[in-house]
C-alpha cells in the first residue's frame, strides 16, 4: 500500500494523530510483526493522545494562567512541605469522582486583584469559621472579599 495516499486521507479526515502514528509505526522495523488489529489500536491511541493534548492546550490558553506548571515539574526537594505521595494521589483526581471537596492553600497574594474567586457553600456564612476550623483559611475567604448570601432566603450582601 502506498503511504502518501493513506497519509493524505488521514489528514483530509482530520486524523492528524493517526497520520503521525502511521509514519512512526511504518518507520519501525519491529512493526512488521504486528497484526492489523494491533496496528489499528496503535493508530487510535496516537489519535486519542493528540486530541487530549489539544483539548488541554485549548483549556490552558483559555485559562490565561500566568505560570506554566505541571505535576511532573514539581520540586519536592524545596522547603515547602509538600507531601509527594499525597500530591500524586490528589493528581489522579479520585477525589472528584468521589464527590469530595479539596481546598489547597498557599500564597493567595499572587492572585489578589488579578481575578475573581467564587466559593459556594450550603453552610451559612456565619458558621464558616467554625466549619473551616482554620481561621487563616476563613480570613482568606472573607478578608479582602465581600461575602454575599442568596437573596432567595431573604439575605443580602454581608
Amino acid at each position: 500500500m502506498l503511504a502518501h495516499p493513506t497519509l493524505d486521507l488521514l489528514h483530509a479526515f482530520g486524523l492528524h494523530g493517526m497520520a503521525k502514528g502511521y509514519q512512526e509505526i511504518a518507520a519501525n522495523p519491529e512493526a512488521r510483526a504486528l497484526d492489523h488489529a494491533e496496528w489499528l489500536g496503535l493508530l487510535l491511541e496516537h489519535e486519542a493522545t493528540l486530541r487530549r493534548q489539544k483539548r488541554f492546550e485549548t483549556r490552558a490558553r483559555a485559562a490565561r494562567l500566568r505560570h506554566s506548571a505541571s505535576i511532573e515539574d514539581v520540586d519536592y526537594r524545596s522547603h515547602r512541605g509538600l507531601d509527594r505521595a499525597l500530591f500524586l494521589k490528589l493528581a489522579v483526581c479520585d477525589w472528584i469522582r468521589s464527590r469530595r471537596n479539596l481546598l489547597i492553600t498557599g500564597p493567595v497574594e499572587d492572585r489578589y486583584e488579578t481575578g475573581s474567586l467564587l466559593i459556594t457553600s450550603q453552610v451559612p456564612v456565619d458558621r464558616w469559621y467554625d466549619f473551616i476550623g482554620i481561621p487563616t483559611l476563613a480570613d482568606g475567604a472573607f478578608g479582602r472579599h465581600q461575602a454575599v448570601t442568596s437573596g432567595l432566603t431573604g439575605g443580602g450582601p454581608h
